[in-house]
């Protein structure tokens, strides 16, 4: 069975678009558990502070996963470039976060 090119092209946005879609939302419950483990240290719990070292590894591999669904999204399935943008921003972003300590 051969398919059109524009359906092969179709399934690959799709499912470009799904996995940046599942990458945002790790990356946000990344962010919340930050702040807990943030809010845990600053009630005492030094445990919290490794946890919060290893959030912010975790964040910064699921951000450099998500630029380059970003990327492949626009530059092989034809896509919106914006994803690219919005998850190399927060990649710097959070980079500067992690430097400020």
């Amino acid at each position: 069975m051969v398919m059109e090119p524009r359906l092969i092209g179709t399934r690959l946005l799709s499912r470009y678009r799904r996995l940046f879609h599942i990458l945002s939302w790790l990356v946000v419950a990344s962010y919340f558990g930050q702040a807990v483990l943030a809010g845990q240290f600053f009630s005492g719990s030094y445990r919290a502070l490794g946890w919060h070292g290893t959030g912010g590894t975790v964040a910064d591999v699921i951000l450099f996963a998500a630029v380059m669904i970003g990327a492949l999204l626009r530059w092989h399935a034809k896509g919106p470039i914006w994803p690219f943008w919005a998850a190399l921003g927060l990649l710097v972003l959070n980079q500067a976060q992690n430097a400020a300590g």
